[in-house]
């Protein structure tokens, strides 16, 4: 009883984690907060408010600061240091996808036997059995699960398994794309125009799916309008709308309370992407 209280106290505490503006601070302090959530849930594991916490948390934390370590030092030319980081990322997206995996199993039991079989079965079952009460934990473990992916792409058996965390992220799309402010196209628009044709990628969906989130959201969260740029603008070698983003990015006001942290995070990636243009734009 006394871990479920907490439980939901620690949920509720999130709010105050989001309007953060210090991102050393935020860095810092984040791991904490997981390890306590992850003590908690060992004393009650099947408390499904810690599980979709872990899920959630761990995927946020490798993009927010493990994958911003790796960017960094590509920026000062350290591949070694950043291949570290990027294993880190890895590490940390897959962490996040096992306690999502934890938590749809002990929704659905036979979750985990059905993902392993057959794809177009387990479409069937996502059809058949996931409701809108699943989609926080189909989309977080899908998130960890493709995130992961996209930081080790050089892991084939990693990469084979894409197909698998799509489905599920399609499943999501169809019961509730509105999710966690648009989240579910928000990745659609990430696979679309970061990946390769033979991986699902199709540049210009790509782009109507970020420019439809960043008009749902009224330009408040910074993050779609980065990775519009980072992905979109960079494979399709549109220098001018690559600097335009960029620069929105960088000189938006963060006027909107819940988004502080991640548009930080947005404003200082969005800073160092744009100090590569001459690297990143053949002519």
């Amino acid at each position: 009883m006394a871990v479920d209280q907490t439980a939901e106290i620690l949920a509720a505490s999130g709010s105050a984690v989001n309007e953060e503006t210090d991102l050393e601070y935020a860095e810092a302090a984040i791991p904490g907060g997981l390890l306590t959530t992850e003590g908690l849930w060992r004393n009650a594991q099947d408390n499904e408010t810690l599980l979709l916490q872990l899920a959630q948390n761990y995927s946020g934390y490798a993009f927010g600061f493990i994958e911003d370590r790796a960017e960094a030092a590509l920026a000062r030319d350290d591949q070694q240091e950043a291949d570290h980081q990027y294993r880190r990322a890895r590490r940390f997206y897959l962490r996040g996808r096992r306690y999502g995996l934890f938590l749809l199993e002990l929704r659905h039991e036979e979750f985990g036997a059905k993902m392993r079989g057959p794809l177009d079965q387990f479409e069937a079952y996502l059809r058949d059995e996931m409701e809108e009460d699943d989609v926080p934990a189909l989309f977080w473990t899908a998130y960890g699960w493709a995130s992961a992916i996209n930081v080790a792409r050089d892991d084939m058996t990693l990469v084979a398994e894409l197909p698998t965390a799509l489905a599920i992220v399609r499943r999501v799309v169809d019961l509730d794309p509105t999710y966690y402010d648009h989240s579910p196209t928000l990745f659609m628009a990430n696979i679309y125009a970061g990946f390769p044709a033979a991986l699902g990628g199709e540049p210009e969906r790509g782009r109507e799916l970020y420019e439809r989130v960043i008009r749902l959201n009224r330009e408040r969260d910074l993050l779609p309008i980065y990775m519009l740029a980072q992905t979109y603008a960079v494979s399709t070698q549109n220098r001018t709308l690559f600097v335009q983003l960029l620069r929105k990015v960088i000189e938006s006001p963060n006027l909107d309370r819940s988004k502080r942290l991640t548009n930080a995070i947005a404003r200082r990636r969005a800073a160092r992407l744009l100090a590569r243009v001459d690297e990143l734009f053949y002519e």
